[in-house]
């Protein structure tokens, strides 16, 4: 699930690895709840 953000998320992951992880999954879930909505 997170394979594919590892190349979208390089940068901010070798800066502060956790924080860039959780932010991932957290912008993975809005997405998700606004895909949700708009259908």
């Amino acid at each position: 699930m997170l394979q594919p953000l590892i190349p979208l998320q390089a940068p901010a992951l070798t800066k502060k690895p956790a924080l860039g992880g959780l932010e991932a999954v957290k912008t993975l879930r809005v997405r998700r709840e606004a895909q949700e909505c708009l259908n």
